[in-house]
């Protein structure tokens, strides 16, 4: 599915950018998660320790 995409970029080189932009704040979201994840579980295995 084609995100929603400005009328602005009509140029396929426009779209393909904004694609581009779309992946990787998706990567970075999902990066983010996984992040606070490990975070949130590192702080409970601390608290089973201390």
């Amino acid at each position: 599915m084609m995100p929603k995409v400005d009328m602005s970029l009509s140029d396929p080189i426009d779209i393909a950018g904004y694609d581009r932009v779309v992946s990787e704040r998706e990567k970075l979201r999902n990066d983010i998660f996984n992040l606070e994840t490990q975070l949130k579980l590192a702080s409970e295995m601390s608290a089973l320790i201390f």
